[in-house]
C-alpha cells in the first residue's frame, strides 16, 4: 500500500508542483525553483515508501540498535554528507544540496529492505525470551 500511495503522491506532486508551491507563496523566484527542487527531492519519496515499512518492522521486532544506526546514517551522516558532497564538492549548488537530502534515505531503506528480505528478523527473540 505504501508504494501505491507514494506513486500516486509522486504523480500529483510532479504534475501539479507549481500549483502546490503556489498555495504557500506568491514569490515568483520560489515558484521558479520549485521544478528544480521537485526533481532533486523526487528520489526521497521512493525511498520513504520502503523506509517506513522496514523501519516499522525493525522497531516492531525490537531491534533498537539497528534502528538507531540506520536512523543516524540517514538523518545525520548521509543528509549532511551527501548534501555537502553534491552541493559544495561537485559544485551543484541548490540542486546538489536537495539531491543529497533526497538520496540520504537510501542509507535506511536499502539496509532495511535487505534485513526484511533476508528474514533475519524472524529469528529475533522477544524481550520476554531474552530475559529468561
Amino acid at each position: 500500500y505504501a508504494v501505491i500511495y507514494t506513486m500516486l503522491f509522486i504523480f500529483v506532486y510532479m504534475t501539479f508542483g507549481d500549483q502546490i508551491f503556489g498555495l504557500f507563496t506568491t514569490d515568483p523566484a520560489v515558484i521558479a525553483l520549485s521544478g528544480e527542487f521537485r526533481l532533486a527531492i523526487f528520489w526521497e519519496f521512493i525511498c520513504l515508501a520502503v523506509m517506513r515499512g522496514t523501519g516499522s518492522l525493525i522497531q516492531g521486532v525490537g531491534n533498537a540498535n539497528l534502528g538507531l544506526v540506520l536512523g543516524i546514517l540517514d538523518g545525520l551522516v548521509l543528509r549532511v554528507g551527501l548534501g555537502w558532497l553534491f552541493g559544495m564538492y561537485f559544485q551543484m549548488g541548490f540542486f546538489g544540496f536537495i539531491l543529497g537530502y533526497g538520496l540520504a534515505p537510501l542509507g535506511f531503506s536499502v539496509p532495511g529492505l535487505i534485513y526484511f528480505i533476508s528474514g533475519r528478523w524472524k529469528n529475533r527473540k522477544t524481550l520476554v525470551e531474552q530475559s529468561n
